[in-house]
């Protein structure tokens, strides 16, 4: 052993030697880049890594970033939601958190952080996931960007390919349905990317203060949507509805996309339409990027629809238009029911005739009878405003008719000064022609003639 250990090289010889080695590669390194045509060095590093390299690695790496062509990576969103379901004893860190109404008594939920790792087997194959991240930059912003690296065995690209994507969506797309929360997407201009948090709006058709007829024809207009996918795929139409929701502000408008959004179970992305160009939303609506994706329900709410363009309004686009009106007697027992829980009260018939006299918003009823938990106190509260607000509208119908009344009054006084003065004026002309008569009668001619003559 000892003379095995005298005839290894001295560590000085050891480092001389990789000095040698490093500047002889350099060397041939610079000689080969100057000799040798850009096009034509990269064809040989391309030979010698696929036919030399690639004989010692046996592993190959899927690369999936959190987005793809100008939106969200499906797949990326996918794995995100399977991958929790694959952290076992052997995975060394786990990202863990709590709904804001989690069970404090149960475990809480897991998750893959930066940096984790996750091996699945699925078909005799070993796959393991790494999350990763970078910072991507441009002139505007800056932001992190997550991706995952995929890595398995060389010879199993094509069946991961195949079958273990699939396999992966298919599981993450079963998940989110069993979920029972929602999401909702903000545009975030400044970064150019979707901002998601969850969606727990509690409004459903039960507790919209909408007409019954109404409410029933829109849910059985969304059922009958959801369920044509082979019909929208067999007349070769995108599967998209549009509604055109309008009407004054606190009519319900955001309170039934909420309703639509809880029936239909689908995640809500809101856009805000401020600097978006006409062109650019028609495009949106229905050009080819409205075709990317399965079913799509596009709610367009406004204040006065008789300012949007005739093209955006057109069937096709907003295919229909629901307007949201005042509140009505059938809308006020549905908010009376939902907030004080009763069905008849010896108010209702005084609230209704009140209702049916002024313009009332639902959200204002609502104001009203949320000031109380007692019906008495409640209703009592509503019909004072109710009252006030007719009030109003009396005080300013009589102010109306007033003004209507003097401006006749006056209209009336101008006829009657013009009425005189036509009198008078037929007065001076009847005379004048009684005095040409009378010249006529004497045999001399009259100014009018002498004038008449010589125009002649």
């Amino acid at each position: 052993m000892s003379s095995f250990l005298k005839n290894l090289p001295s560590t000085s010889s050891l480092v001389a030697a990789y000095a040698s080695i490093s500047t002889f590669l350099m060397l041939l390194k610079s000689m080969f880049d100057l000799m040798v045509p850009a096009k034509a060095r990269e064809s040989i590093i391309a030979i010698v890594q696929e036919h030399i390299i690639s004989r010692f690695f046996t592993s190959f790496t899927f690369v999936i970033e959190d987005e793809w062509e100008f939106g969200d990576n499906a797949l990326f969103r996918a794995a995100m939601v399977y991958l929790p379901t694959k952290i076992g004893p052997s995975t060394q860190t786990v990202l863990l958190g709590f709904k804001e109404k989690h069970k404090f008594e149960t475990p809480p939920e897991t998750g893959v952080p930066v940096w984790g790792h996750v091996v699945d087997k699925f078909e005799n194959m070993k796959l393991k996931w790494t999350l990763k991240s970078k910072k991507s930059k441009n002139m505007f912003y800056s932001r992190e960007r997550k991706f995952f690296h995929l890595t398995c065995n060389k010879n199993h690209r094509d069946k991961v390919m195949k079958n273990y994507f699939p396999h992966v969506a298919l599981t993450a797309r079963s998940i989110l349905n069993n979920r029972k929360g929602l999401r909702i997407y903000t545009y975030d201009q400044n970064h150019r990317y979707w901002e998601s948090t969850a969606f727990k709006h509690p409004s459903t058709f039960a507790t919209l203060a909408m007409e019954p007829d109404l409410k029933k024809s829109i849910m059985e207009d969304l059922d009958m949507f959801v369920n044509r996918k082979v019909f929208f795929e067999r007349v070769g139409r995108t599967w998209k509805r549009g509604y055109l929701l309008y009407g004054p502000p606190g009519t319900g408008k955001s309170s039934l996309v909420a309703a639509i959004a809880n029936h239909v179970r689908y995640n809500i992305y809101d856009l805000q339409l401020g600097t978006v160009t006409l062109s650019g939303l028609l495009n949106f609506i229905d050009g080819l990027w409205s075709s990317c994706g399965e079913e799509r329900i596009i709610i367009f709410t406004t204040n006065f629809r008789e300012k949007l363009d005739p093209a955006l309004r057109r069937p096709g686009r907003m295919d229909v238009h629901i307007n949201m009106g005042y509140c009505t007697p059938a809308g006020f027992r549905v908010l009376v029911s939902t907030y004080l829980g009763i069905q008849e009260h010896d108010l209702f018939g005084k609230i209704e005739k009140l209702i049916q006299a002024v313009e009332i918003t639902p959200a204002e009823v609502a104001q009203q009878i949320m000031k109380s938990d007692q019906p008495e106190v409640a209703l009592e509260s509503l019909v004072e405003f109710l009252s006030a607000k007719k009030n109003e509208v009396d005080e300013a119908k009589t102010k109306k008719e007033l003004k209507d009344t003097k401006q006749e009054e006056k209209l009336s006084t101008k006829k009657n000064g013009v009425d005189e003065a036509m009198t008078k004026k037929e007065e001076k002309d009847t005379k004048q022609e009684e005095k040409l008569s009378g010249d006529q009668d004497s045999g001399q001619p009259s100014e009018s003639e002498m004038r008449s003559i010589y125009l002649t």
